[in-house]
């Protein structure tokens, strides 16, 4: 069996405990299906993804060298991240102390497609990110989202969401 930790976070008072109550069990019947010992829990309340500037979140950066744990669980990659290049740095951190990080609700394949796909789900979420600070009103963003639909080896299908704004 291996070892793991659940990060989870909310990012505004307008979320409650149960989003992260969410989080967790989510991440928990993820890790009991796939033979994952949950052994830590990080917990940053109210604290934006745009930064790595989270109590929690700094803390587990550190207890990873400890190498108590070998996998990373989170219920999507926007919750350990919104920032694109952060993402890429904390990442390889993880990797070098040993961690992978999972996501509970993404299936991403150890492939050169899940390469593609993780990088493609950063970017969706650094932009979604933005477009809320910009004051975009998502109803709006989400009217003019289109999808297309990319099949790739072994019948994996990735959905790419574009959306498209009158400047």
């Amino acid at each position: 069996m291996k070892t793991g930790a659940i990060y989870a976070r909310y990012s505004s008072s307008n979320q409650t405990e149960q989003s992260i109550e969410g989080q967790l069990r989510v991440c928990r019947e993820y890790a009991e299906r796939n033979g994952i010992v949950i052994v830590k829990t990080y917990i940053d309340r109210a604290m934006t993804g745009t930064n790595d500037n989270r109590d929690a979140f700094q803390q587990m950066l550190k207890d990873s060298g400890k190498k108590q744990w070998e996998v990373l669980l989170v219920y999507k990659l926007d919750r350990f991240s919104r920032n694109k290049y952060e993402m890429a740095i904390h990442r390889k951190h993880l990797k070098d102390n040993g961690v992978k990080i999972l996501s509970a609700m993404e299936h991403i394949p150890d492939s050169p497609e899940g390469v593609l796909l993780e990088s493609l789900l950063e970017g969706m979420n650094q932009y979604f990110s933005a477009e809320y600070f910009y004051g975009h009103n998502f109803t709006d963003v989400f009217s003019n989202i289109r999808f297309i639909y990319l099949e790739l080896p072994q019948k994996w299908y990735l959905a790419i969401r574009y959306a498209r704004f009158d400047i």
